[in-house]
């Protein structure tokens, strides 16, 4: 009886599929949607360092990629329609396409942001701000300090910064908070406590 040889030939799909996987770095990839990706890949998914400019608003994000997902240190910047400029809206850390990590955003609209806007410098979970952080207000030349959960203000100081050179300061600079008697109000702060005991 002949010997037949079995034939592993690879059909037509399966090799136009393995020839289309993306693994390691490409050159530019255009999607269906308008935007399109320089970088890395690993399984067909964005993986490494990477570029994509989302067509629709013209933001841009560089940095790095994990599984399709905005990973690890970034930045993203928006297209300022008047001016045609991107301007950076957020440069830190990402974890699972969001705000994760140590980062700063910037608040302000303008191309100037560095010299007049507002920005948040601290952590973020979530794409919220989380744990400690500094919030700028260099137009009115205040700096508040404190600890967010939840992308809410939880506990902090306000006080002023820069405000000599703020462009619009408040009306009154904010007091220094001082005892003007600490031991009386230590004193005082005693009997209270014997008074409960």
């Amino acid at each position: 009886m002949p010997f037949l040889k079995e034939t592993t030939k690879e059909t037509l799909n399966h090799l136009l599929d393995r020839i289309a996987q993306k693994n390691g770095l490409r050159h530019t990839i255009y999607f269906p949607n308008g935007d399109k990706y320089t970088g890395e890949w690993l399984h067909d998914k964005k993986h490494g360092k990477g570029t994509e400019v989302y067509k629709k608003t013209g933001a841009i994000y560089d940095g790095d990629w994990k599984d399709g997902k905005r990973n690890g240190f970034g930045t993203f910047s928006t297209l300022q329609r008047a001016s045609k400029e991107h301007v950076k809206v957020y440069s830190g850390g990402w974890k699972n396409d969001k705000k994760d990590g140590y980062g700063t955003y910037l608040y302000s609209e303008s191309v100037y942001y560095e010299a007049g806007g507002n920005r948040y410098e601290g952590t973020w979970k979530d794409g919220m701000k989380h744990g400690p952080g500094k919030f700028f207000f260099p137009d009115k030349g205040q700096l508040y300090e404190g600890v967010w959960a939840q992308d809410i203000a939880k506990c902090g100081t306000l006080v002023d910064s820069g405000r000599g050179e703020a462009s619009d300061p408040t009306t009154y600079p904010i007091p220094k908070v001082c005892l003007t008697d600490v031991q009386s109000v230590l004193m005082e702060a005693q009997s209270h406590l014997k008074e409960r005991e």
